[in-house]
């Protein structure tokens, strides 16, 4: 009589590894990265793209110009440094009041490679969100061309409701990050200051 499969489980360090047992002991684990599967659960993501006909240089300038973003985010009415904050780089923080005229959020640079990638952490504010991380990536095509690829990962509150939330919650970010990487576009090659929505 063949003898049946049997599965054990082993927790270690934050990995599942499930074991098949057959005939063969040729059979590799499966192994599940529990932190990625929790985050894919409970966590969404938002990803944008957009190509700006500029220097990397002057594109990177614009964002690490990190307190005055409000100069090209239409979904601002203002931005600043905060009182402890850096002028930029890791550990800069800023206050971004949005243009509904009541909710407001605050950022800290948590990663920061210079002309490469920057990360801030949504760590204050009003919006209806748990947590909340933005990365921006800059790659360089040409001279005067360059690729930015601004992504987010969040959580909302309220639990189960919350999660009920996210098909209108995603849209609605995409929309926003969208404008975002449009003004900047427009600030960056015409000089425009975007006026809030």
């Amino acid at each position: 009589m063949q003898r049946q499969g049997a599965y054990f489980g082993l927790l270690n360090a934050g990995m599942i590894t499930y074991y098949r047992r057959k005939a063969s002991w040729h059979h590799r684990p499966q192994v599940v990265d529990l932190p990625s599967l929790y985050r894919s659960i409970i966590m969404a993501n938002v990803t944008v793209y957009r190509t700006i006909y500029a220097s990397l240089e002057k594109v990177w300038e614009s964002w690490d110009d990190f307190g005055n973003i409000y100069q090209f985010n239409p979904n601002l009415t203002h931005s600043h440094l905060l009182e402890d904050s850096l002028p930029k780089g890791q550990g800069a923080k800023r206050q971004c009041d949005l243009n509904d005229g009541k909710n407001w959020i605050r950022e800290e640079v948590v990663e920061y490679i210079p002309y490469q990638q920057m990360t801030f952490n949504i760590y204050e504010g009003t919006m209806p969100l748990k947590s909340a991380k933005a990365t921006l990536r800059f790659r360089k095509v040409m001279a005067k061309r360059t690729e930015i690829i601004m992504s987010m990962d969040f959580e909302p509150r309220m639990g189960l409701l919350g999660k009920l939330m996210l098909p209108m919650m995603k849209p609605k970010f995409t929309e926003m990050l969208n404008a975002l990487l449009e003004g900047n576009d427009a600030y960056v090659t015409q000089g425009q200051v975007v006026t809030a929505a």
